[in-house]
């Protein structure tokens, strides 16, 4: 199963199950699940296992890892 987690400053903690999409865009996953917020995270999982993540820097910058 595929999932989109978003973390935020560690007071928020939201998983959504995209099992409708293949799209491994995370950037694009992440401005319409997220907040596109500082400190905000978004990981990419497929069964479990990481995909992908993107994260935001304190002047809004986003971040790609994989």
């Amino acid at each position: 199963m595929r999932t989109l987690t978003i973390v935020s400053d560690n007071t928020s903690h939201r998983v959504y199950d995209l099992d409708n999409t293949d799209s491994n865009d995370i950037l694009a996953l992440a401005m319409t699940y997220g907040r596109g917020e500082f400190g905000e995270v978004i990981y990419l999982n497929d069964d479990d296992q990481e995909i992908s993540r993107c994260y935001w820097d304190w002047k809004y910058r986003k971040y790609c890892k994989y």
